[in-house]
C-alpha cells in the first residue's frame, strides 16, 4: 500500500511538472492572447485595390507606385488577374489609382510582381525597375 502512494504521488508531480510547461509554453507561443482590431481613424479601402498590394514606392512629388496580385504556389489567391502596377496620386483627396500599362514584348499574363524599387535622377526623371516570380525577370520602366 505504501508502495502505491508513492508511485501515485510521483505520478501526481510529474503530471504537474508537464502541465506547468505546458502552460509556459502557451504563453511564449502567444497562444491565448486577445487580438484588439486597431481601427486607424485615416485608414480606408481603396477601390480598385481590394486584394491588396505587395509592394509601394512613393515619388518625392507624393505619386505612389504600387504592385498588386503576387501569387505564390501553393497558396490560396485572392484574384486569379495577373499582376498590375498602379499609380496614386497621395496628395489627391479623391484616392483613385490607375493602371500602368507595361510596355510591348512582355508578358503580362505571367506577371507576379514580387518587388518594385524606382529610382529619380537629378533632373527628377523617375525609372522603375519591378522583379516578376517565378521567373526573376527583372524590367526597367521609363518615365513615370
Amino acid at each position: 500500500m505504501g508502495k502505491l502512494i508513492v508511485v501515485c504521488v510521483i505520478v501526481a508531480a510529474f503530471s504537474a511538472f508537464i502541465g506547468e510547461r505546458f502552460v509556459k509554453l502557451r504563453e511564449r507561443a502567444l497562444a491565448d492572447r486577445l487580438l484588439v482590431q486597431n481601427h486607424l481613424p485615416n485608414c480606408r479601402l481603396i477601390k480598385g485595390l481590394e486584394c491588396g498590394s505587395e509592394d509601394v514606392s512613393i515619388l518625392p512629388n507624393g505619386l505612389a507606385i504600387i504592385s498588386t496580385g503576387l501569387k505564390y504556389p501553393g497558396m490560396p489567391s485572392f484574384s486569379d488577374a495577373p499582376g498590375k502596377l498602379y499609380l496614386l496620386d497621395l496628395e489627391n483627396e479623391r484616392l483613385k489609382p490607375v493602371e500602368l500599362r507595361i510596355g510591348q514584348g512582355f508578358d503580362t499574363e505571367s506577371f507576379n510582381p514580387h518587388g518594385i524599387s524606382v529610382y529619380t535622377d537629378e533632373k527628377g526623371k523617375a525609372k522603375g525597375a519591378g522583379i516578376s516570380e517565378p521567373s526573376f525577370s527583372l524590367r526597367y520602366q521609363d518615365s513615370f
